[in-house]
């Protein structure tokens, strides 16, 4: 009801379940830009990339949309 409603764009409280994930997705995302931007060698950031994404296509397959975040 959280998401069809749309009340995490308006009322923040209402919605705690939308509101743990949209603060995950940033955790998450803020580590991967963490990870990359870590490397000093541009061919090590692409690397790190790479590796990111191989991960993340390998949950999909899995359908491990949990870990997928």
């Amino acid at each position: 009801y959280e998401l069809l409603s749309q009340r995490w764009s308006r009322h923040r409280e209402q919605s705690p379940h939308v509101t743990v994930l949209i603060e995950r997705f940033n955790e998450v995302s803020q580590w991967c830009v963490a990870l990359i931007l870590a490397q000093r060698i541009p061919e090590a950031r692409a690397a790190v990339w790479q590796r990111l994404i191989a991960v993340a296509e390998c949950l999909q397959r899995l359908n491990n949309f949990n870990s997928l975040l």
